[in-house]
């Protein structure tokens, strides 16, 4: 009985090795590859040719990850330094093949949207209203939206389509009653969604070569509603609210030059435009004449290829990368009143996206990367018909990369990251490693330092 046994554990393991193939990657793989890790939870090396983190930018590549599950566990920044198992952070999805050219798929807390940063104009739009003037109650900011998102794609033979759909809420209610005699009672609502689609497609061109494209549109509001109960002057209800329209182009092609060669060009463009307004007010008050507009628009191109000479494998290029930031204010307290725009522009040149990848063994994978930036950071504020004034710096800036907005400014000279890649049968679990650890030993358990030796980590598995 004891040697049946063994057998069939052996036979099993046999069976999962052959026939379970493990498909590595996510976005640990990423970072520990030169990707940037940029402000809404997703890093790219945009000259990596396959990876499951295209999942989170096109559709389409759910047909060459279905039957796959994946999670993005965090647990460390890059270096594993510090700790981010928090929401927004940590997020997952898995797709089905219904058929063999029918998948669909699911991602469950990925939130790539702007929603959560419309409070900070719309806050500031407070400020200058006159609610903020008669009652300074109300305004603040509401846990992060709960974002979830459906995908579909077909297989058109040499065209793979693909469509996602998400939405994403989060309210927050106060109610304050007071003891007798008082009868005001008073009540907050804070609230934001957001609903998005997107769409793209990957066109096989034959040995080895395809282009992909992919584009979105996200629609996102933020409201702040504040309702003071009687009747006369300064009761009712007063109610803000910011709305931002999100549109997002993605396009790159993959060209097999040779047979150790692959060039990869791309192109990335992302804008957005938030205004708040005032749709309510309290009884006897005047409408907020104050006005504020934002609006951010980054675009990035690059060029590289990945080399692979034999099981090594070598992804990188370099990219231009631009965002300008225009915010737009005007008391309009008197008819005189001049809008004042000031504009903080970034331009990167270049931008450099470094990775390598080798299979030590049959289920250990060590990679190396780098990514580095030159940029110009300029600011300039103009006031209508007055003065202008400007200034501009130069800054080391890593964060950019395709696959979102290029983040505010930053002083990060640029980033060295080792990581490390592990696989059983359909099993896969990729990290990045901190380099302290090649200098102090592992520290997974009882770590005196509080280095812990793995960062990013993500978890997958495919059961196709």
């Amino acid at each position: 009985m004891r040697k049946a046994t063994i057998i069939l554990l052996l036979l099993v393991l046999a069976g999962t090795t052959l026939f379970a193939q493990a498909k590595p990657g996510g976005i640990a793989r990423e970072l520990a590859m030169g990707a940037a890790k940029i402000d809404r939870n997703i890093a790219l090396n945009p000259f990596i040719v396959m990876d499951p983190t295209w999942l989170l930018g096109n559709p389409a590549f759910l047909m060459k990850y279905s039957d796959y599950a994946w999670f993005d566990i965090a647990g460390g920044t890059v270096n594993a330094y510090g700790g981010e198992n928090i929401y927004g952070n940590q997020f997952g999805g898995a797709n089905f093949s219904l058929s063999k050219g029918l998948s669909v798929g699911a991602i469950l807390s990925y939130d790539p949207s702007v929603t959560n940063t419309l409070w900070t104009p719309l806050n500031a739009y407070i400020a200058h209203s006159t609610r903020a003037a008669a009652n300074p109650v109300g305004g603040g900011t509401p846990r992060a939206i709960e974002v979830f998102e459906l995908l579909g794609a077909v297989d058109l033979g040499d065209l793979d389509i693909g469509a996602g759909v998400s939405y994403g809420w989060t309210n927050q209610d106060v109610k304050n009653t007071p003891a007798p005699p008082a009868t005001n009672s008073s009540e907050g609502s804070l609230g934001a969604h957001m609903f998005g689609i997107r769409a793209g497609l990957r066109m096989d061109m034959g040995g080895g070569s395809a282009f992909e494209a992919s584009v979105a549109a996200r629609f996102n509001s933020a409201t702040d509603k504040y309702t003071i109960g009687g009747t006369g002057n300064g009761t009712g209800t007063s109610e803000y609210g910011a709305s931002a329209t999100e549109l997002e182009a993605d396009a790159r092609l993959v060209y097999k030059m040779s047979k150790r060669f692959t060039l990869v060009p791309y192109a990335a463009l992302r804008t957005y435009s938030v205004e708040p307004k005032e749709n309510g007010r309290l009884e006897g008050q005047a409408e907020t004449k104050y006005s504020l507009k934002n609006k951010v628009t980054s675009f990035s191109v690059g060029v590289g290829g990945e080399v692979k000479v034999k099981e090594f494998l070598l992804a990188g290029g370099l990219s231009l990368a631009t965002r300008s930031d225009k915010t737009e204010t005007n008391p309009n307290a008197t008819p005189t009143d001049k809008t004042t725009t000031l504009t903080t522009s970034i331009t990167a040149f270049p931008v450099f996206n470094l990775g390598v990848e080798y299979p030590v063994l049959e289920w250990l994978t060590l990679r190396g990367g780098y990514y580095r930036a030159f940029a110009n950071l300029g600011t300039k504020n103009e006031v209508d018909g007055g003065a202008t004034s400007e200034s501009n710096r130069l800054i080391g800036y890593s964060n950019v990369s395709m696959g979102g907005y290029v983040p505010a400014a930053n002083d990060e000279n640029g980033l060295m990251t080792l990581g490390v890649g592990l696989k059983f049968g359909g099993f896969a679990m990729d990290a990045t490693v901190s380099e302290q650890a090649l200098r102090r030993g592992l520290g997974m358990i009882g770590a005196q330092d509080n280095v812990n030796t793995f960062g990013y980590v993500t978890l997958s598995y495919c059961f196709e």
